[in-house]
């Protein structure tokens, strides 16, 4: 009776020691499981490819690498032209010169890949374009991971932090697409980097990010359009109607209120010090300008608030570069996407209605599976989060919304909607519920990363 007892207790006491540690080291537990969870997948993954004598080259062999490894996870779908870009340096494919399909993937990811490549050719180590690829994504997989943790701890304990970083590492798009050959990851990074420092309202540094995370993947724009409503909304529960619509009103005029602005913090600065304390009241000393001249002055600085414009004014290089690739390609963007792949944006769930009118109505419901949870997880935050909430949803409608090929990945971009794990660990009341998700999610994250790797059209 009584060992039974210290048995039990000595369980709990262990238990209870093991989430203290966790608490005092929620990253690095977080850290720890992913990279040990995802080589032994990847371990596994290639054992049974190889067991099974699974087909691995196909007719993109010229950006083979003749490591199986890297050759599985670096030359399926659409990491080929990922792979031909950073190749070249250029949208060019030397062996299909007239594809004009090159065209449509985002500079940044190729630009990350082909900079890995000419700094190992540094140390006289010529690394192939598919190796290079493969650590880029799977570099820019742990950077997303961080970076989720850091975003997640705003919302969440620590231990609730682990699991949601989790459930976000291994949701089975996110795992497969930050694990090929794909600019997912790198996308994802900066696009949970400019929500942090959105909400810490550090507006450049928010802007700058996201601007980057829309060179990885054209869809990133989406989110400048939906920090406005978000913005507006908060700055009316702050400071009112009136206020708020000041917000709006300082973009047009933004570059005069960056110097007023820099002036202002300039002023701050120099006040601290007494030799231009003097100065300064030596200067208005000679100014025609009165105390309640100086205070009408700062309310229209107070009215013109100049956050948004930051994230706004960064929003011109992403497009910039439409601009640029617009000129120089053989055909605009929106051409050559819907000339090849039958893809555009017509209103939202367009691409189930396509598919369901096909008539496989079991295999659009499968597919739709996640856009359907991530939606429900977005009402659910409606009230505790608008947000967030308005992120979740905003970014799935749009994602929803397109026809073509885009309407069968539409689950694959869903993936990329990293503040809906934040809304399912803080609904899942117990740590075991959460552990049952990721393990279920790790389970059918490997059957995705197989058919993707079988060429084989499921999840992606």
């Amino acid at each position: 009776m009584d060992s039974t007892i210290t048995v039990k207790d000595d369980r709990v006491y262990s238990l209870d020691t093991l989430i203290e540690k966790i608490r005092k080291h929620p990253l690095f537990t977080a850290i720890f499981l992913f990279i040990l969870i995802k080589f032994f997948i990847l371990f596994i993954f290639i054992w049974l490819f190889e067991f099974f004598n699974k087909n691995i080259g196909d007719i993109n062999s010229v950006i083979f690498s003749n490591n199986i490894f890297f050759d599985l996870l670096g030359t399926r779908w659409d990491s080929y032209f990922y792979m031909i870009i950073a190749d070249n340096g250029s949208y060019f494919d030397p062996n299909r010169p007239m594809d004009t399909r090159i065209w449509n993937f985002s500079p940044l990811y190729p630009l990350f890949t082909r900079l890995l490549m000419d700094f190992t050719n540094l140390f006289h180590v010529t690394l192939p374009v598919v190796i290079a690829g493969v650590l880029v994504s799977n570099f820019f997989s742990l950077t997303s991971l961080i970076a989720f943790f850091y975003m997640s701890r705003r919302y969440l304990d620590e231990i609730k932090a682990v699991g949601a970083t989790l459930l976000f590492s291994f949701f089975p798009t996110v795992f497969v697409f930050s694990t090929v050959a794909y600019a997912e990851p790198v996308f994802i990074t900066f696009a949970i980097l400019s929500w942090y420092f959105f909400e810490k309202e550090n507006y450049p540094l928010s802007g700058l990010t996201l601007a980057l995370a829309t060179l990885a993947r054209f869809p990133g724009a989406v989110i400048f359009f939906l920090y406005i409503p978000i913005y507006f909304g908060r700055k009316i529960q702050k400071k009112g109607l009136k206020l708020a619509l000041g917000s709006l009103l300082a973009i047009p005029v933004f570059p005069i209120l960056v110097i007023i602005k820099f002036m202002t913090l300039l002023g701050s600065y120099l006040n601290s010090n007494s030799y231009f304390i003097s100065l300064k009241t030596l200067f208005f000393q000679k100014l025609p300008i009165s105390e309640s001249k100086e205070e009408r002055y700062q309310k229209i600085i107070d009215f013109l608030d100049i956050g948004l414009s930051w994230v706004l004014i960064f929003g011109l290089i992403p497009l910039g570069w439409i601009i640029f690739a617009n000129a120089v390609a053989p055909m605009p963007l929106s051409e050559i996407t819907y000339a090849n792949w039958g893809a555009k944006f017509v209103f939202p769930f367009a691409g189930l209605f396509e598919m369901v009118m096909s008539g496989n109505i079991k295999w659009a419901l499968e597919k739709y599976l996640f856009v359907f949870f991530f939606i429900g997880l977005g009402i659910i935050a409606f009230t505790k989060k608008p947000g967030i909430s308005l992120l979740i949803i905003g970014q799935a409608l749009f994602y929803t919304g397109y026809t073509g090929v885009h309407a069968w990945g539409a689950p694959r971009y869903i993936g990329t909607i990293f503040l809906a794990p934040v809304i399912l660990a803080d609904e899942l009341k117990s740590n075991k519920m959460i552990i049952l998700v990721i393990f279920l999610f790790i389970i059918y994250g490997f059957i995705v990363l197989w058919q993707f790797c079988d060429w084989d059209i499921w999840l992606i």
